[in-house]
């Protein structure tokens, strides 16, 4: 993605919208910025000022100049009126994943959606990585650090080969192109969010936009205890390998058994290490297993980092 002497506009601030900003500055990008909260836009007058971006009305008149792409903050919601107008006008919008994903070095992308438990699983999965992979790896996303920030902090413009343990929400996938990740799951499908998303068949279908890029030996995690997954990756079928998950069946990739979470028949992490409580949790720190195993980590790594996790803030 080239971007030098582009002009690109971010719509929405907070801190996705300041990270994009730097990342296309460090890209020689003219960046112009819309919020819907104006004094949210004098409050960051320093910020603005020191980056150099041009500050646009959020209306149609604002999002009528000469852009070639849009960076738009996953709390803007992906139908809007003016997302629309630029849509018609043929700027394409994408998020701050995206963006982050199109400029940074290839690296190993391990991403998290579901409804439920996130940020849980990836914070298990970032404590499995920095173990197996130290200093380059690293946990953001919709846990509250984004991916811009990451690639600017730890120079993946211009360095590959780091792990990142991604959680993804769907208001940041509803707009993706080219995003791929090495390994992805969906932990389950419940009803939420269908003020902004429209109906529940938008919702689930926009989780299924995680492995819509991946192919050939990435690996989808499919979590076939829950029904609504099952429904939604035939109706939007997985282009890569899959690893199925289970509590329920032995058949399963992952499953339980004998006390351990079994990994292709391999007894990789004892029950009795799991200080989460809950069936809930059991299935987190599976799919964490999957994930991790499906990138390569060894045993040892898997049963220290799980060990000693006592859950999230």
């Amino acid at each position: 993605m080239v971007l030098k002497d582009k002009n690109v506009l971010v719509i929405g601030l907070a801190r996705s919208g300041k990270a994009a900003v730097k990342v296309l500055k460090k890209l020689g990008a003219n960046v112009f910025i819309a919020d819907k909260n104006a004094s949210a836009l004098l409050s960051e007058r320093d910020f603005l000022d020191k980056y150099e971006v041009t500050v646009v009305e959020h209306d149609e008149q604002g999002f009528s100049g000469d852009f070639s792409l849009a960076v738009k903050n996953p709390g803007v919601p992906y139908d809007a009126p003016l997302i629309r107008y630029l849509k018609q006008r043929g700027v394409p919008v994408v998020t701050e994943i995206e963006l982050a994903f199109a400029v940074a070095k290839p690296q190993h992308y391990v991403a998290v959606t579901g409804t439920n438990g996130k940020t849980t699983t990836t914070s298990l999965i970032y404590e499995i990585l920095k173990r197996a992979h130290p200093g380059i790896s690293h946990l953001c996303g919709n846990i509250g650090l984004p991916l811009c920030e990451v690639v600017l902090e730890h120079g993946l413009l211009e360095e590959e080969g780091h792990y990142i343990a991604l959680e993804i929400s769907n208001f940041q996938l509803v707009d993706i192109d080219t995003f791929r990740p090495e390994v992805a799951v969906i932990i389950n499908l419940t009803p939420d969010h269908l003020d902004v998303m429209g109906s529940l068949d938008n919702y689930y279908r926009s989780k299924t936009e995680v492995y819509r890029n991946m192919s050939g030996s990435d690996t989808f995690v499919l979590n076939i205890d829950d029904a609504n997954i099952l429904e939604y990756t035939k109706r939007y079928p997985v282009g890569c390998s899959v690893c199925s998950l289970s509590l329920e069946s032995g058949q399963a990739d992952v499953h339980i058994s004998d006390g351990f979470v079994i990994y292709n028949g391999e007894k990789v992490l004892p029950v009795e290490k799991i200080k989460l409580v809950g069936r809930h949790n059991l299935q987190n720190v599976a799919v964490a297993v999957a994930c991790a195993k499906s990138i390569g980590v060894e045993n040892d790594r898997i049963v220290d980092a799980i060990s000693g996790f006592a859950g999230v803030e």
